[in-house]
């Protein structure tokens, strides 16, 4: 089988600027960030601590909170909180993750 950089290369000037722009394409279309609307269920939600908490402390309590239910150190929690709120795969050797409601992956299971 001959390597794709191989035909690349056989190609007139002009095709190889329709495969490059197919590539980028490709990559666009791998990497692009899925817009969503954001849910807004939650809103009034925690009204109850809004005397009690400044906004970041509240963000610290949430994480304790999670911390909390997942048995998780604050770092752990923190990345389950940022990899959660924004639609993300978490990505980690860390098994700590398994008992969470999110599918942790290891690097070797991640597609180039």
């Amino acid at each position: 089988m001959v390597p794709v950089e191989v035909k690349i290369k056989r190609l007139p000037k002009n095709l190889k600027k329709e495969v490059e722009d197919f590539v980028d394409f490709l990559l666009e279309k791998k990497y692009k960030r899925r817009s969503r609307k954001p849910k807004l269920d939650w809103i009034g939600g925690l009204k109850e601590f809004k005397c009690q908490y400044t906004a970041l402390e509240l963000q610290m309590k949430a994480n304790e909170w999670i911390a909390k239910r997942f048995n998780l150190d604050f770092d752990d929690a923190y990345q389950y909180s940022a990899a959660k709120n924004r639609d993300l795969q978490l990505v980690s050797f860390d098994k700590d993750f398994n008992d969470t409601d999110i599918n942790r992956k290891e690097p070797h299971e991640i597609e180039n």
